[in-house]
């Protein structure tokens, strides 16, 4: 039985809607993998560029770091003839000159002149709950700071303390110490921080070197 004419048509729709859905399945394909490839290498380009600006960022925050290190080191050392006397009453009209003088002789028993003090003055107290302010001494050399530094054991129970003049970045961190390691592990020598763990001494320069030996 032959075909009719419908049934040529018809076979012959089938067979080119079957060729074109095949052909437009190809054609969609090779673009969503093209699509895919280009997306992933732009991902991987804009991956590899905020890497780049995470290193740049990083670098950034390590020199402002080392910078600001540097500082306090600069301003630490421009400190390195001062201390700071706490308990020294205040008297109604004090001669503070001779007041400190007087400490250095009679209770330090360190032979320090008037002469060899640059500058001295009381500072401000921002503690309404302690009357007494601290005194800021600026010795000539950095010698006659030590041996008043040297001889401060010999205040003990006197009420009277004498240290060093550390900047406040300085100061905040010695503080983080002693919470840390105790008053017993943490002190002060020439303006540089140190602490004792598991009998090792450690130099604290930052909270970075804080954390390492924290950890």
């Amino acid at each position: 039985m032959g075909l009719s004419t419908t049934d040529m048509r018809e076979i012959k729709s089938t067979i080119i809607n079957t060729f074109n859905e095949k052909f437009l399945q190809e054609i969609v394909g090779k673009v969503v993998q093209l699509v895919e490839k280009q997306f992933e290498e732009r991902l991987n380009r804009n991956e590899e560029e905020i890497q780049t600006l995470c290193d740049r960022v990083e670098n950034l925050e390590k020199d402002n770091r080392r910078l600001i290190i540097k500082m306090d080191d600069q301003e630490q050392m421009e400190r390195s003839q001062n201390v700071r006397i706490f308990g020294l009453k205040e008297e109604g009209a004090e001669d503070l000159g001779n007041v400190i003088v007087d400490l250095f002789q009679n209770k330090l028993k360190v032979n320090i002149q008037e002469k060899v003090i640059v500058k001295y003055h009381r500072i401000p107290n921002k503690n309404s709950n302690n009357s007494t302010s601290a005194v800021l001494v600026r010795f000539t050399s950095s010698d006659s700071r030590a041996s008043v530094l040297k001889n401060r054991k010999l205040l003990k129970n006197t009420g009277i303390r004498i240290k060093e003049d550390l900047t406040k970045s300085r100061l905040k961190l010695f503080k983080r110490c002693i919470d840390l390691f105790t008053k017993n592990n943490a002190w002060i020598l020439r303006g540089n921080i140190y602490v004792k763990q598991n009998n090792e001494v450690h130099r604290i320069a930052s909270d970075e070197d804080l954390h390492k030996i924290n950890v």
